[in-house]
């Protein structure tokens, strides 16, 4: 067992979680780093083959936000967060696939929400970062920024950090905004894009933040910025200045980087720490994590010429140990962390799959993981995380956009036809 201590609303709270399971997935891709995996060992790769749904919750319109899975300490439910293009942010219970409550923002919601303690982060295309009780829906307090927000909001010692594009979400102007959490209020907002900085105006942010420390203990708030620049920037987290830029390579005119980076801390991988992101550009990259710096770079342009245009990676990668998880135009990568090799790619593998935009998940204990990840023709995969190999397919019918959360022993996926399913072995 695993016995932790959670705040909420000011109290302490003594959960015991079986070992079995690793507790909350508790925002996008997991955890402010997106790492995009769990320890927990019910959903592995023996055990997908046998996924099968416990239920469907119709949300009444299409859904594009990843869910968060979170137990609520107050409550003793599990419940599933996410939001719906007709502006919903729902709260699901998710022992029955039932409604807790919903919350109705102006306007779609595609950001993903990030649960901490009892209060629920979201943004939404009208302009606004909302704040809610998580228990009752309620709204606790709200930000109205300059633009539309798609990306997903990290939420880190009391500060939301989330970017927005523009207005209409075309190429005229955005910000990344940091946003006490108390009472939501402007902490900075940055907009100098470009090298000069601010010579590129027309530039936003889709991509969702990761939060992380260098060796030296420099704060960063670490995000891809939209065309007409396709740039990775990292920021002072507490004072919003600029640490690096890295510019990925431009082939067209719509090269941004839309994927959210994954963190590996200091002293894991690499000494200092690194990036893992990916572009329009068809190349996955590694950037020293102080610095910016580039540690390598894999062409899928170059793995797969007769196939790389059929879709660029737009996902933000899962970490799990030295194995970099990836989406594309024609399935998953893994590729090896440290030296940025190829191990396996479904494409070769004649895995059935299309365009992998989702983020993928990965589960299981070390020597048993599964990943996980849905297309836009409609199929959740699962495959074996050290071979590839193909373990399971679930055919949902309609594209699959927003990225699977695995929690508690289920496997929680979004679909674009208004419903979020959950399997369990």
């Amino acid at each position: 067992m695993k016995t932790r201590i959670l705040g909420l609303a000011g109290a302490l709270f003594l959960v015991v979680v079986p070992s079995a399971y690793a507790g909350n997935w508790s925002m996008f891709h997991h955890d402010v780093g997106h790492g995009g995996g769990t320890a927990e060992t019910i959903v592995n790769s023996a055990s997908a083959a046998t996924l099968t749904q416990a239920w469907a919750y119709a949300a009444g319109s299409a859904i594009y936000s990843s869910p968060a899975i979170v137990k609520n300490t107050a409550t003793g439910k599990t419940v599933a967060f996410l939001g719906t293009n007709a502006g919903l942010v729902v709260a699901v219970n998710t022992a029955t696939g039932t409604k807790l409550w919903s919350f109705k923002t102006g306007a779609r919601v595609d950001s993903s929400p990030a649960v901490v303690g009892n209060d629920v982060f979201i943004g939404s295309w009208d302009h606004s970062l909302y704040e809610l009780n998580a228990t009752t829906g309620a709204k606790i307090c709200a930000y109205k920024t300059t633009g539309r927000i798609e990306g997903s909001p990290v939420v880190v010692n009391n500060v939301a950090y989330v970017g927005d594009e523009s207005l209409t979400g075309g190429d005229d102007g955005g910000n990344m905004w940091a946003i006490n959490t108390n009472g939501c209020t402007l902490k900075w907002k940055y907009s100098a894009w470009g090298v000069p900085p601010g010579s590129q105006p027309k530039v936003g942010v889709w991509s969702p933040a990761a939060y992380a420390t260098t060796a030296a203990g420099v704060p960063l708030v670490i995000f891809g910025s939209s065309s007409p620049e396709g740039a990775v920037y990292a920021l002072n987290a507490t004072t919003g200045a600029r640490v690096w830029r890295f510019q990925s390579q431009q082939f067209g005119a719509d090269e941004d980087v839309g994927a959210g980076p994954t963190i590996s801390a200091p002293g894991s991988l690499f000494a200092s720490g690194a990036a893992f992101f990916s572009g329009k550009d068809n190349m996955v990259y590694a950037v020293n994590l102080a610095t910016g710096k580039k540690i390598w770079q894999f062409s899928i342009r170059t793995d797969e010429p007769s196939s790389y245009s059929t879709g660029e990676p737009r996902t933000t990668a899962a970490l799990v140990g030295n194995n970099l998880y990836v989406g594309w135009g024609e399935g998953l990568y893994d590729l090896n962390a440290t030296t940025g090799a190829k191990i396996w790619n479904t494409a070769v593998l004649d895995a059935p799959s299309s365009e992998i935009i989702s983020s993928p998940a990965v589960s299981g204990a070390a020597g048993s993981q599964v990943v996980m990840a849905g297309d836009v023709a409609g199929n959740e995969f699962a495959w074996n995380a050290a071979t590839g190999a193909l373990v399971k397919t679930i055919p949902l019918g309609t594209s699959i956009l927003g990225s699977t959360a695995i929690a508690y022993g289920v496997a929680y996926i979004p679909n674009a036809n208004g419903r979020l399913y959950a399997f369990k072995p």
